[in-house]
């Protein structure tokens, strides 16, 4: 997540709309190239993540819902693995050890924008 104050970015969706403590799913676009993203919400705080598990890069975190979320960890609907939702870091599983990709957004004036100099486009999915 980048600071707040940020100037540039495509909006995701305002914060309030995200579930606290919960994921919601965005598509991320570099000219025809889509990569499908989770946020992950902790009250004000959100930081966004490529929803794949890094053991199986096919396999999305998610099940088509959003990524099960335990605690303070997102959880693989596959096989289990477990990272850790500040950092994405994996504590637990096949890829302990790794970290999910981490795509930048940032909180302004109670809106999610992707700020990830990659991306040239985004869309909410869910």
């Amino acid at each position: 997540m980048t600071e707040e104050g940020a100037t540039d970015g495509h909006r995701i969706a305002p914060v309030e709309d995200l579930p606290d403590g919960g994921t919601a799913r965005f598509e991320a676009t570099a000219g025809r190239r889509q990569i499908e993203g989770v946020l992950k919400r902790d009250g004000t705080a959100v930081v966004g993540y490529r929803n794949s598990c890094p053991h199986e890069p096919e396999v999305k975190l998610d099940r088509g819902l959003g990524a099960l979320v335990d605690g303070d960890q997102l959880v693989c609907h596959k096989h289990g693995a477990r990272f850790d939702c500040a950092d994405g870091y994996c504590t637990r599983g096949p890829p302990r050890g790794r970290s999910l990709d981490t795509i930048e957004v940032t909180v302004r004036d109670g809106t999610v924008f992707l700020t990830d100099d990659r991306f040239d486009g985004v869309r909410r999915i869910d």
